[in-house]
């Protein structure tokens, strides 16, 4: 049976953006707690550590996009909004197709950027005698994000944004 729109996007909120919002700010601070033991010495772990903050930062952005502008378009049109109104809050912001497109390739990208960063610091893990519990709490932690990502962008890529794509090309 597939879900309503609104039960489906709610679901993402709940369960997904509350996942990231919780658990990003907590790993990067236990990533700048690894990097501040061992990074003077391990260069890829000073990079994992630059990554990790941007795709952090692309993260919020895309959720605010999505919670803001996509999720919102979606819920009134699928309503059976008076198109004219929707149209007009759509023309103001963002090209919603074309942002979509944007998300599904931030969708990838943030993907492979973590799987790398939880490469890094397994290898440190491993590798440093002094590697200590916050290592093995972060591979955990970034493990668990990794996992929920791929189910939360299956339902963003395969059900949300088809379902958009037909909403929006019928107005």
């Amino acid at each position: 049976m597939t879900s309503s729109l609104k039960d489906l996007i709610q679901n993402i909120l709940t369960e997904h953006h509350v996942l990231l919002r919780r658990e990003l700010p907590r790993l990067e601070i236990l990533l700048s707690e690894i990097t501040a033991q061992h990074g003077s010495q391990n260069h890829k772990l000073q990079e994992a550590f630059e990554t990790f903050k941007k795709v952090k930062a692309k993260i919020e952005i895309h959720l605010g996009d999505e919670e803001q502008f996509l999720f919102p378009a979606c819920l009134k049109l699928e309503s059976g909004a008076e198109a004219n109104h929707v149209i007009a809050e759509v023309s103001s912001g963002p090209n919603l197709l074309e942002r979509i497109v944007e998300m599904e390739n931030e969708h990838e990208n943030s993907g492979k950027a973590f799987e790398a960063i939880l490469n890094v610091v397994n290898a440190v893990a491993s590798a440093e005698e002094s590697a200590d519990t916050i290592c093995h709490q972060f591979v955990a932690g970034l493990a668990i994000v990794i996992a929920d990502l791929k189910v939360h962008v299956q339902k963003e890529n395969e059900q949300v944004h088809p379902r958009a794509r037909q909403l929006l090309s019928a107005i």
